[in-house]
């Protein structure tokens, strides 16, 4: 019978007496812990943490796993619409590279941008030229990438 009576908690010095997990998550950074239901929670592990010993709490942030789940973790947070649209990727940067020197090589001969819609120019950089099928029409030529080009000469 005496297995089903709860007993009372010891006493332990060690333990803080009046410091509960919202206390404990007050201390630390908000996006580190989060308090639920009186149990302290690691917001990157999602796992109880023993709130009334702080070098507990405090040897959960310096493990290597906390770390490791944390950098995962950082790198696939979502990014904002915004922030999606201004990363630049390799293949963009070098199709803005070569059409930027596509742009100074027919200025230089004077070569009018129109003359890059032409049928065979076209399939001669298609098929010849690395990268040639990245040079858009003559109007996104205008458009998009005169300013970069006049701006740098």
């Amino acid at each position: 019978m005496d297995k089903f009576l709860i007993k009372g908690k010891k006493k332990d010095p060690h333990l803080a007496v009046h410091t509960d997990a919202a206390d404990r998550a007050k201390k630390y950074t908000s996006e580190t812990f989060h308090v639920d239901n009186k149990l302290l929670f690691c917001s990157t592990f999602n796992i109880v943490v023993d709130h009334l010993r702080k070098s507990k709490v405090d040897k959960h942030l310096q493990s290597n796993s906390h770390f490791e789940k944390k950098s995962r973790a950082d790198k696939f947070k979502q990014q904002t619409v915004n922030t999606a649209f201004q990363c630049k990727t390799e293949p963009q940067l070098e199709k803005a590279k070569v059409c930027q020197e596509w742009l100074r090589a027919c200025t230089a001969a004077n070569i009018l941008l129109h003359k890059s819609d032409n049928a065979f120019l076209r399939t001669f950089l298609n098929t010849r030229v690395v990268n040639g099928g990245a040079i858009p029409k003559a109007s996104q030529l205008r458009d998009y990438y005169m300013f970069d080009v006049y701006e740098v000469e």
